[in-house]
């Protein structure tokens, strides 16, 4: 089952125009797939420049704080792609900024940790439409490496896809990396079972200034996550600071402060 689409008839139908469109242009050899790449411009909307702009504002906060730059729950994995260009972009040199994507990569159903009295009955948790191709994973190991590759220092891996339940991967990665703090932790996993568990496992590496990024909060379908950030918010042993994104007023930016 598909997410309910939130456009009239007439936009759905205008939408598919324009995919006939790309369809076209990317097939005809006058212009090409690698030239409608560089021009997507002629394509994205309004929604999805947003999507950019937002990961830019999120990167340049924390652009003078060290750490790791985390997502947990990344889907196809785009806004670690744009992480990583961004770092390119704003830090080249910084070899020591690392990204990490965590997620299960399923392949069919729903959300798999859905509790109803938590996080709600709406049918985005248990549809099929956050589903991913077998193998997706490493098809975008693959394709952050092609980012990589193309930036200074090549051969120095600086982004990783971890796959498997977050609530077990989460804390033994941490555990393998002690050393490391996280600058940025980015939650879009919808359901509060993960996302409270992560939330746990990353608190030991803020430090003041670590942003993290609520992407379902006051979500009245699917509260879990909004749930799991304010019990975990009353609880921290440190101030925090909410506030909406510029870009995205659905999406929650909760920078760390000073121990209480």
């Amino acid at each position: 089952m598909a997410v309910e689409s939130k456009k009239t008839p007439e936009q759905a139908h205008a939408a598919e125009r324009v995919l006939e469109h790309f369809d076209r242009i990317a097939g005809d050899p006058a212009v090409g797939k690698g030239l409608l790449l560089q021009n997507l411009g002629l394509f994205i909307r309004n929604s999805g420049l947003a999507k950019i702009l937002f990961v830019n504002d999120l990167y340049e906060r924390v652009l003078d704080r060290p750490g790791l730059i985390c997502e947990f729950g990344c889907h196809l994995g785009q806004n670690l792609v744009l992480f990583e260009n961004l770092r390119a972009i704003y830090e080249p040199f910084n070899v020591e900024r690392r990204i990490v994507g965590f997620d299960n990569f399923q392949t069919a159903g729903g959300y798999p940790s859905v509790d109803a009295a938590r996080d709600g009955d709406s049918t985005e948790l248990t549809s099929d439409a956050y589903s991913l191709p077998a193998g997706y994973a490493d098809m975008l190991r693959d394709l952050l490496r092609f980012h990589e590759g193309m930036s200074v220092y090549p051969d120095h891996p600086r982004c990783e896809v971890v796959a498997g339940d977050a609530t077990a991967t989460v804390p033994r990665y941490l555990a393998e990396h002690e050393g490391e703090s996280v600058a940025l932790a980015y939650f879009d996993m919808a359901t509060y079972g993960p996302t409270r568990a992560c939330l746990d496992a990353v608190a030991p590496r803020l430090l003041p200034g670590s942003l993290l990024v609520a992407d379902e909060f006051n979500f009245r379908r699917y509260p879990g996550a909004s749930r799991a950030f304010l019990e975990w918010s009353a609880e921290a042993p440190f101030h925090l600071d909410y506030e909406t994104s510029r870009y995205m007023r659905d999406r929650t930016l909760v920078r760390v402060g000073a121990r209480r």
